[in-house]
């Protein structure tokens, strides 16, 4: 009885959807994957870790395979999760990645380079933004 018991909660553990927490490195290239529930494709997002339920802060689209590299275009300090979906509407988020420092700065929006807490940069970056990039701003 112990042995099936343990078989079946090894089982479940291995069928558990998951994504693989990478490290996020501004400006940098990350590579990230997840399990294969065979339900593809795989809507990939990442989202607000204070917010993981709330509005993508980037759509990453949808993915055939369970893995894809992404340029890290949001500044070091701010904390992100990833989330994917399956076509099942089965749901999986990575641990929190706090996004690393680096000096390539060419990826960010100027708005943010002046200075992230600037009221007037944050309105002049949301006057011109995507909504996506408005609430990357205003989440963290």
């Amino acid at each position: 009885m112990f042995a099936t018991l343990f078989f079946a909660t090894l089982l479940s553990f291995s069928l558990f959807f998951t994504v693989v927490t990478p490290q996020f490195t501004q400006c940098a290239s990350a590579h990230f994957n997840w399990t294969d529930t065979g339900k593809g494709p795989y809507t990939v997002a990442i989202v607000n870790t204070s917010n993981p339920c709330g509005d993508a802060v980037f759509d990453l689209g949808d993915h055939q395979g369970t893995s894809m590299t992404w340029k890290v275009t949001i500044p070091c300090g701010w904390d992100v999760t990833i989330w994917v979906g399956d076509a099942d509407d089965g749901e999986a988020w990575s641990g929190n990645i706090e996004v690393g420092s680096s000096d390539d700065h060419s990826c960010l929006p100027q708005a943010l380079l002046s200075d992230s807490n600037n009221n007037n940069a944050a309105s002049e970056y949301v006057n011109n933004s995507s909504p996506l990039h408005v609430f990357l701003l205003l989440s963290h």
